[in-house]
C-alpha cells in the first residue's frame, strides 16, 4: 500500500497508489487490516493517523497531509 486515507467519519481506505484500476472499482477487495500489516509492516507507523488525514509512502517514508473528503 502506498496511499492510506482516514476519512473524516473514521473509515480507513488503503490503496496501492496506482491509477490502472477500472472506473467502477470492480477489482477492489475488502481485506482484514492484519493481513496487510503482516505483509507490509510499515503500515504500523501510521496507525495513529487522525480522521480527515491521508498518508502517502514516498521515498521510504510516510508523508501526511489533511484530506478533504
Amino acid at each position: 500500500m502506498t496511499l492510506v486515507v482516514r476519512h473524516s467519519d473514521g473509515e480507513w481506505q488503503l490503496a496501492c497508489g496506482e491509477h490502472d484500476h477500472p472506473a467502477d472499482c470492480g477489482d477492489f477487495e475488502v481485506v482484514g487490516l492484519n493481513h496487510l500489516t503482516d505483509r507490509q509492516q510499515n503500515l504500523a507507523q501510521i496507525g495513529d493517523l487522525e480522521p480527515g488525514w491521508l498518508a502517502e509512502w514516498e521515498q521510504g517514508e510516510w508523508t501526511r497531509c489533511r484530506h478533504d473528503d
